[in-house]
């Protein structure tokens, strides 16, 4: 599994199971100082994972991501308070994208739910 940062957003691929999704960026819906936001970061490289300030507030997140085992990985995401007041965390998706690629043919494609065949 290849987790790549390409203009700022993940592209995440899997060329021997044929899976992939991405561009996907972190979403963040916070309130600060009375005012609600919806931010969508463009993540920059760090030491240890990819990194982001919001310049009207000084929030910043911080994302690190790990293959494990052969298909899948583990994404792990802070957000930080570096303004001068307090804000409310409301909502926050590590991966949001439209585009999930699953396989190279469809007619292989099953979907299997329990409880509901």
């Amino acid at each position: 599994m290849q987790i790549e940062l390409r203009t700022g957003a993940f592209e995440v691929t899997d060329d021997i199971i044929g899976v992939g999704f991405g561009p996907a960026r972190p979403v963040v819906r916070f309130a600060a100082a009375g005012v609600e936001y919806t931010w969508r970061p463009l993540l920059h490289p760090s030491d240890d994972g990819w990194t982001a300030t919001h310049h009207g507030t000084g929030v910043g997140l911080e994302v690190s991501a790990a293959s494990v085992g052969d298909h899948a990985a583990t994404f792990r995401a802070r957000v930080h308070n570096g303004s001068p007041g307090t804000i409310t965390l409301h909502r926050m998706s590590i991966l949001a994208g439209s585009e999930l690629r699953v396989g190279p043919d469809p007619s292989s494609w099953r979907i299997y739910r329990n409880s509901y065949q």
